[in-house]
Parts: structure tokens; sequence; C-alpha cells
């Protein structure tokens, strides 16, 4: 009879773990080794130390096309940051009008960049949300942000992937390929990638002339751009068909798909049609949207420890944003209903979960991510 052998736990899953407990209860250390609750207090948060994160500084800010800007961090001490694969994402925090606020950003620099203690992201103008609107418009080189990662598992693996990759892409999810693309460039990343970027018109392409001097610095790295309402020399006229990845695809190939929801949904669909077995295909998770006809308004019941607050809430802002609104914190970390940090107990009332990936167990137990959920009625929650 075959013997289960578990290794020990390293130091880095034991300080992960306490970190987790350390945040479930909603508690984290100051400066000086007091403990505050962040969902009682609002004052001097700037000195909060995570456990699991470090705190970087803003050291450029750059333009790199219409309504998008390249942010660069540093680790101001010079100590070692995590290394990433391509494609992998940070999780950025800030202090912002008293709110502690979490979002994830791609990593779009290189390896090398990591190495010398600094990490790149792109953010958009149009991010509609308050901390990227913060991002893009307000932050300044010196600025604190306190950083977690690498996450994610949206990369090329070398044991399980195969070394010539066919990325397809939409505008919402070229990014990955950018970073990929841009390590390719400088020499961290031997891959041969093949890039369809598709869009309705040439002008929705977003960061189309960034991509494009990266591709030409990198002599790994094809770029196809497909067009589906307009005609245009140098690029390809239609979409992305099971026909036209077949043409391109061998045995020697993996498929990274990357995009809104919609565009993956199709996408699955037309390489179903391929037959083509699981291990090939890659797809990026996209950032959950409740796609709703009518705005509807309730009413949320937030308990956190002893203490109970009442809110309006709306059936096309998540959970997590209502609370965020409303100066309370979940802890979180992915923003896309993957992570797990974020679980909280539903109590009462309904929602709908978008790209649920709940064990049966939270379900079960009435445990739901708040960064993918919406209201759909009257709710009732109980933070961690």
């Amino acid at each position: 009879m075959a013997t289960l052998k578990v290794g020990n736990l390293g130091y880095s899953d034991v300080k992960r773990y306490k970190s987790l407990v350390e945040l479930s209860i909603r508690y984290v250390d100051v400066k000086d080794g007091e403990k505050i609750n962040i969902n009682k207090s609002y004052e001097n948060l700037t000195p909060v130390l995570f456990n699991d994160k470090i705190k970087m500084i803003v050291s450029k800010i750059e333009d790199i096309g219409p309504h998008f800007k390249k942010i660069t961090i540093r680790n101001e001490k010079e100590k070692k940051i995590a290394l990433f694969k391509p494609g992998q994402y940070i999780s950025i925090t800030i202090v912002l009008e008293g709110k502690i606020m979490t979002r994830i950003y791609t990593i779009v620099s290189t390896i090398k960049d990591a190495k010398l203690y600094e990490y790149s992201f792109i953010v958009e103008e149009a991010d509609n949300g308050k901390m990227g609107d913060f991002l893009f418009h307000s932050a300044k080189v010196g600025d604190d942000l306190i950083v977690s990662g690498p996450y994610g598992d949206f990369y090329y693996d070398e044991i399980r992937d195969k070394e010539n990759m066919i990325c397809l892409a939409s505008p919402n999810g070229i990014l990955p390929f950018i970073a990929m693309a841009e390590n390719s460039a400088s020499g961290d990343f031997n891959n041969h990638m093949k890039i369809f970027y598709s869009a309705k018109k040439y002008e929705d392409l977003v960061l189309i002339d960034y991509l494009k001097e990266i591709v030409d610095r990198a002599d790994n790295v094809e770029l196809y751009v497909i067009l589906s309402e307009e005609e245009k020399e140098g690029t390809i006229h239609g979409v992305i068909t099971s026909e036209q990845v077949q043409g391109i695809f061998d045995k020697n190939c993996t498929i990274y798909a990357s995009g809104e929801e919609g565009f993956l949904k199709y996408l699955n669909k037309e390489l179903d049609k391929m037959k083509l077995p699981k291990k090939f295909i890659r797809c990026n998770m996209y950032k959950p949207k409740c796609n709703i006809k009518k705005v509807k308004g309730y009413m949320m019941t937030v308990n956190v420890g002893e203490e109970q607050y009442k809110f309006p809430c709306y059936n096309n802002k998540t959970i997590l944003e209502v609370v965020e609104d409303n100066n309370l914190y979940i802890p979180n970390r992915c923003y896309i209903g993957t992570c797990g940090l974020c679980k909280t107990k539903l109590i009462n009332g309904k929602v709908k979960v978008v790209n649920d990936r709940r064990s049966k167990s939270d379900i079960d137990s009435n445990l739901i991510c708040p960064c993918s959920s919406y209201p759909m009625s009257d709710i009732e929650i109980t933070i961690r």
C-alpha cells in the first residue's frame, strides 16, 4: 500500500498562514506594536504594516499612450522583492480618504527590474474606481504603496507548457502579453510568441503603439491585428476563429487567451471545435461583472464584531465596493473571486456570484466572495 508523503511547512507557508489569521480578525500591527481594529479606526492609518506585504515608493510615472500611465515602484530599502512569472500581477493597497483599498495590477516590467528592486504596472484613466482615479491623476513620485504578490497562474510554465505560444487577446486582456513581450525583448523570456490582438476597430486597440514598440525590440514575438468592423492596411479583417487558430496550431504550441468575459466565452466555443486537450489551452480570469438591465437599490447590514452598520447597496456594484465606499474594510487580494481571502458570511438575502470559484463547503456554509458578488435583495453579512 502506497504511503502518502506530506512535506513540512516552510517558513513562507507559516508566515502566510499567520498573516491570513491576523487579517481575518481585522487587526493589524502598527509601528509601535499596538494593535488597532481597522474597521473602527480611520485615523493615522498610513503607518499600517501588513505582515505579508512590503512598503514600496513610487519612483517614476510615465505617459505611455492616450489615457494610460506606467507607474514604477521601488523598494526604497533596496532589499530583495519577489521575482515573478511574466503574466502575473501584484496587489496594491493604499489608504485613501480614511479607507483601505486594494486592487490588482499586472506587472509589465522585466525580471531584471525586479532584481533591481522595482516593479512597473499600468493604470488607465477610465478605471472607474477611486483607487484607479487616484493612481492616474494624483499619485506622485515618493508616494508610499503597500505591495503584495506576485499572484496568478496565467503564465508560461516550463514543465507544463510548450515553448511556442499562441496568444489571443482583446483590449481588456492585452496586459499579460505586453508583460511577456517586454520580458522577451529584455532577454528574460525566450519563448516564441504569436499575439493575435482582436477588436472591432483600430481605435479600440488600447496601448497598440506601446505594444508595437516592444514587439519591434523582441526577436521572438510576432503581432497580428484582427479587426471585425474595419478594414485597414496591415491588419486582418474578421474575428478569431477555430479555423484561423487551427491553421497555425501544432502539437508543439500552447494557446493563451485573455480578455473580457464575452471574448473568452466566444473563444471557448471556437476552441472547443478543435477538440484540443485542455492542457494546451490557458485562459486568464476576467474581472467579474454583473450584467443587469435595470439598476435596483437595496439595504445592506454588515456585522463587524459587536458593531452593526446599515447602508444602501445596488445590484450594479459588488458587495466589496459598497463596503469600501462606507469606510469598512474586508481583507482582499485578487479582486476577481479566485483567492478566497475576502470570504464573508452571508446571513440573509440573495446575491449573484459571478465567476463562482467557491468549494461545496463554502456554498453549504453560506460563504461568499464580496469582490465577485452582487446583491439581489436586502442582505446581511458578517465580516470575519
